[in-house]
C-alpha cells in the first residue's frame, strides 16, 4: 500500500504586521535608518522594505489592494 501524501503549508507566512512595515519604510524614507537596520529594528525583510520603497508592486497583489 502506497504512503499517504500529507501536504503541509510551504511558504512564508508574514511575521510583522502591516504596521511595523510602514514604521520600517518611514523611517528609511526620512533617512532615520538604513534598509538592513530597519529591518533589524521592526523584524521586516530588506527586501520587502526596499519594494515597497521602490514601487515594487509584489506587495499589493499580497495586500490585496488593487488601486491604480
Amino acid at each position: 500500500m502506497p504512503k499517504k501524501y500529507v501536504h503541509t503549508k510551504r511558504g512564508n507566512t508574514m511575521r510583522y504586521s502591516v504596521s511595523d512595515l510602514q514604521k520600517a519604510v518611514d523611517a528609511v524614507q526620512s533617512k532615520q535608518l538604513s534598509i538592513r537596520k530597519a529591518s533589524e529594528t521592526f523584524a521586516v525583510p530588506k527586501s520587502t522594505i526596499a519594494d515597497r520603497i521602490t514601487g515594487n508592486m509584489l506587495y499589493l497583489l499580497l495586500t490585496g489592494d488593487h488601486q491604480h
